[in-house]
């Protein structure tokens, strides 16, 4: 496939738009999902080394996934295709070895599992008279089965994601809030937005060069990093933005099945 390959897709008019609400889901799953190892690690752990030093590549960090996730939905919007259909179009091998790539550096996604396992274990400490482990490997696969049975069960996957995400979200901005009003973090809330805008003071202790990898990658996992921005394609595709409205969504075994298709549309 070639560029001029895009241009030969039937043509076809916009789908309404469904109002403001509706078209905020993509965007909540993608907030409810961007917090990660940069939020919840390495910035945490850049600040407390090195204090505000650093701090002021936070915002330029996330502003650098701004054009990155423009252009991602705008091809989905556009096309009705996913990014990845877009980029087998640009050139098969180069997609073909994204989806590789993508697929080998998801292999580990049972850590998420089995993290959520650990900290469910901490809070309940639940089966009682298991070994820790045992605790944490029961909540681990109990919440990969709820998860699967869930998905199959639902009716379009998409909106179930959507609902649970916003669910997340609500939560998170809860708890957000409730931490930031504390009066230790409203003290230190000047010094902090000063070190928005660049380093404050000394550097309370010397660089490590050891740091310089730990860094980079709070700089890249701002927000929603890596493949997962890729992700913002599909949700858009099967929440039916722009023309993905005309190629039908992923269901489950409680949904009517709808005919998908890989190739799009493009507007008139």
């Amino acid at each position: 496939m070639n560029n001029t390959d895009l241009q030969s897709l039937p043509r076809h008019s916009v789908p309404a738009f469904p109002g403001w609400w509706a078209a905020l889901g993509p965007g909540v799953v993608w907030m409810a999902l961007a917090q990660g190892s940069g939020e919840l690690i390495w910035w945490p752990y850049m600040i407390a080394k090195y204090g505000l030093t650093f701090l002021w590549l936070l915002v330029p960090a996330c502003l650098l996934q701004y054009p990155l996730n423009l252009e991602i939905g705008r091809y989905t919007m556009l096309t009705g295709e996913s990014i990845f259909h877009g980029f087998i179009r640009l050139h098969r091998g180069f997609g073909i070895f994204l989806w590789l790539l993508m697929t080998v550096s998801f292999l580990w996604f049972g850590a998420f599992a089995s993290a959520g396992g650990t900290a469910m274990a901490e809070l309940t400490h639940w089966p009682e008279g298991w070994t820790q482990r045992g605790q944490s490997l029961f909540w681990g696969y109990a919440s990969i089965a709820v998860f699967v049975s869930a998905i199959l069960a639902s009716g379009v996957v998409y909106t179930l994601i959507e609902r649970f995400m916003k669910l997340v979200a609500v939560v998170t901005v809860v708890g957000l809030l409730s931490a930031c009003l504390q009066s230790d973090v409203l003290k230190a809330l000047p010094e902090f937005s000063m070190g928005l805008l660049g380093p404050v003071g000394e550097m309370p202790r010397a660089w490590d060069s050891g740091d310089a990898s730990k860094l980079l990658t709070a700089i890249t996992f701002a927000g929603l990093g890596g493949f997962w921005i890729l992700f913002y394609s599909y949700w858009l595709r099967d929440k039916g933005a722009g023309m993905a409205g005309l190629v039908g969504r992923i269901t489950g075994l409680g949904g009517a099945e709808e005919a998908v298709l890989s190739d799009g549309f493009l507007p008139v």
